[in-house]
């Protein structure tokens, strides 16, 4: 809707394809999944993850990286895990379509649920914003066995970079 993202500190652009998966407002974090109707299809399931955390100063590191993915495959996301031997964590400029720089971090690689029996691929951008204090997560995942996951995992970050601090 509309307004959906009036509460808020943030807005992101999602397809009307989209729903919400879940949301945990104490953790602060919410998860939209885009899931064809229909399932005799084979057609991909896609997640788009926000999390935002206050910090006085910029504590984005490495570390605080790889935690708050952890954090996020446990809270909000089923308990799925990252294949860190097949993840790769990099520097990186993350610019929306705002043209607003955030030096921050990619983090791109496998994720599986032994749970759920799925997997695929995943790329997360890490930043903090200095003028709201703000540390923000925007992960992005596709659960497609049946094909490429290249295709999908672009549109993803075309939607991540919709991303837009109020």
């Amino acid at each position: 809707k509309e307004n959906f993202f009036d509460d808020y500190s943030y807005d992101i652009v999602l397809p009307s394809t989209f729903q919400m998966y879940k949301e945990d407002k104490t953790n602060n974090m919410i998860s939209f999944i885009y899931r064809y109707k229909k399932k005799a299809t084979v057609l991909p399931d896609k997640y788009l993850t926000v999390y935002e955390e206050n910090m006085d100063k910029d504590e984005v590191t490495e570390s605080w990286v790889r935690k708050t993915r952890s954090r996020i495959g446990d809270k909000i996301l089923d308990g799925d895990k990252i294949d860190w031997l097949r993840t790769k964590l990099f520097p990186k400029t993350f610019t929306t379509w705002d043209k607003k720089n955030y030096q921050g971090y990619v983090l791109e690689g496998a994720w599986e649920n032994t749970k759920t029996k799925m997997g695929g691929t995943f790329k997360s951008y890490a930043f903090f914003d200095n003028d709201t204090k703000a540390a923000y997560f925007i992960d992005t995942a596709v659960y497609y066995p049946a094909g490429t996951k290249i295709p999908y995992i672009t549109e993803l970050e075309g939607i991540a970079k919709s991303f837009n601090i109020k």
